[in-house]
């Protein structure tokens, strides 16, 4: 017998029994871990969105932005407003002029022009549950054409810095604005504890 027949022969000699029962073991615990593992994974939870590119409310998106100018230390003061008169007492709705539509809980009892900046025009207003003085409530308005910015807090979430409504940079008209303002940036319209509005500038926490 030559050497060619003997390897032949050798690789169709059958398995012994050990060898038989120990590839079929493994076989069954490869098998078995797969079957674990796909089982896992149709059990486990799906992950959670990622909270940075999760869609927003837009009152959502105006909140997170007022509280992020208001409390960034780094927002650049622009403009201050001072507020003459006290406001809710003695003025009352401008028949001139279109109100804007304030979205207060209560009534709108009054609303002030305040004039316009870097292209935008500016209001303040007063609200109340059934003309009652009850849950009183205090609004800011920014206007340009037909984009809209507004926002009404309880009076009493003014000293929180809650009340203020911002413009992002596309939003503002090339000539209209301020010096040095970049992509990254909006602008502030900022009704303060104090009898001002404050007109800022700071990072777009969108951007």
């Amino acid at each position: 017998m030559d050497v060619a027949t003997m390897r032949t022969g050798a690789l169709r000699r059958p398995l012994s029994r050990r060898a038989a029962v120990w590839y079929a073991a493994f076989a069954g615990a490869v098998i078995l871990a797969l079957a674990v593992l796909v089982l896992v994974r149709m059990l486990q939870p799906p992950a959670p969105a990622d909270p940075g590119r999760a869609v927003l409310s837009p009152a959502v998106r105006d909140a997170r932005a007022a509280y992020a100018l208001a409390w960034d230390a780094d927002t650049v003061p622009l403009l201050h407003i001072p507020l003459d008169g006290s406001f809710g007492r003695y003025i009352d709705l401008p028949s001139s002029v279109d109100v804007p539509d304030f979205p207060a809980t209560g009534t709108v009892e009054w609303a002030y022009p305040l004039g316009r900046y870097f292209g935008w025009e500016l209001w303040i207003g007063g609200a109340s549950v059934g003309g009652r003085g009850l849950q009183r409530e205090h609004c800011i308005a920014a206007l340009r054409n037909d984009d809209v910015r507004m926002r009404c807090v309880p009076a009493e979430r003014r000293a929180l810095s809650a009340l203020l409504v911002s413009v992002p940079y596309a939003s503002i008209a090339p000539e209209d604005r301020p010096v040095g303002m970049d992509p990254g940036q909006r602008l502030g319209f900022w009704w303060r504890i104090d009898r001002s509005v404050a007109v800022v500038l700071g990072d777009d926490p969108d951007r």
